[in-house]
């Protein structure tokens, strides 16, 4: 325990990110047995909550943009010294990459167990270095790597960016600037242009596509400026920054399921996006002034959830694979096992994730300080 008060507000929002991305995929082994209800008209069902996973997602990535851009603030100036940028780079990578190439190796491991004659091993190589979905969709598995080839190209190419116009002689406030408005500016119209071919799906194109993602990450890169550089301005009226960005939500959320739009509209596929990270940015004032509560079990909880979402996401979607094709195959015609497999999917993914981040995700990132 600090000496201080925890500031848990981020802590809350990670693990609900988390938590949509979970509940998303495990509620798809209760859709058979959980009948819809009738309100006023409306048929409401529980696949109606299947995109909390695609808001759980965007809201990482603000997270990530956020967390981010207030530490490239920390190093300011001096980031155009080669050294710093990279320090940066080994301090991220002892983060993320272990975990990842861990994963990798179990996601190949189970579709060679599965799908032994229907691997084609010329585009494993891709996943190694992140190209499965930098220009186009090239997953064949460990889909959910997609959102993790979005946020490594953003912790090379937006630090290096800043580096590139430091060295140039700009001050870091304009480099700072410059560079994340160009990556938000050129993803959107990017996006733009592909979502003009209607071959480009919207979840599996769309959504997943590097290049055309990064606006959500500069939303939380340019949420961390206002916070630091202005912080009047950023903690004056954190109520209603909150209320407009769930409002923002809500409005947006309902637009999934318009009848008939299947997603297929200019907004859906170009705007929309923007609107949600944009509500999602207006939720952080208030998370920022959020300290620790006094319930203690409240405390933990979020912040345990919130240090095992990364090992979270990646354990999730394994999981479900062997609870659904080989502990519980019926999960679908049986509501026994349809409920056994999603009990047995939530609480074993917060449980392996648990260990994961034991003994394998904090020791490889304590390496960091040796290292760097």
């Amino acid at each position: 325990m600090s000496s201080g008060p925890r500031i848990i507000g981020l802590d809350v929002l990670r693990a609900l990110a988390i938590g949509g991305v979970v509940l998303s995929h495990g509620l798809v082994f209760l859709y058979p047995h959980v009948p819809a209800l009738e309100l006023g008209g409306i048929r409401l069902g529980l696949y109606h909550l299947g995109h909390s996973g695609y808001y759980g997602v965007e809201l990482f990535f603000v997270l990530s943009g956020f967390l981010i851009g207030g530490l490239l603030l920390d190093i300011g100036p001096r980031l155009e010294h080669g050294r710093e940028l990279a320090r940066f780079y080994a301090r991220r990578w002892f983060r993320t990459l272990p975990n990842y190439y861990l994963f990798l190796l179990v996601n190949l491991a189970l579709i060679v167990w599965v799908f032994p004659q229907a691997v084609p091993w010329g585009r494993v190589g891709g996943y190694a270095l992140f190209l499965q979905t930098f220009a186009q969709r090239k997953t064949f598995f460990f889909l959910e790597s997609w959102s993790l080839c979005i946020e490594e190209w953003f912790y090379l190419l937006f630090p290096f960016g800043v580096w590139l116009v430091l060295r140039t002689g700009r001050k870091f406030g304009t480099a700072f600037l410059a560079v994340g408005i160009s990556l938000y500016l050129g993803s959107t119209l990017g996006r733009l242009g592909y979502a003009l071919n209607p071959a480009n799906g919207w979840s599996e194109d769309l959504r997943e596509i590097v290049l055309i993602r990064f606006d959500a990450l500069m939303t939380g890169i340019l949420a961390a400026w206002v916070c630091r550089r202005h912080p009047l301005a950023f903690a004056r009226s954190p109520r209603a920054f909150a209320l407009a960005g769930t409002a923002l939500l809500i409005a947006c959320y309902a637009t999934l399921y318009w009848p008939d739009a299947q997603n297929q509209s200019l907004f859906d596929r170009t705007i929309r996006f923007n609107l949600v990270s944009l509500g999602f940015a207006l939720l952080l004032p208030q998370a920022q002034r959020t300290l620790a509560t006094r319930n203690r079990w409240f405390n933990a909880s979020a912040g345990a959830i919130a240090r095992w979402s990364y090992s979270m996401y990646l354990v999730h979607l394994p999981l479900h694979r062997l609870l659904r094709d080989r502990i519980f195959p019926m999960n679908q015609t049986s509501p026994l096992q349809g409920w056994a497999s999603f009990a047995a999917f939530m609480v074993g993914t917060v449980a392996v994730s648990a260990a994961v981040y034991r003994w394998f995700e904090r020791p490889t990132t304590r390496l960091r300080d040796r290292w760097t």
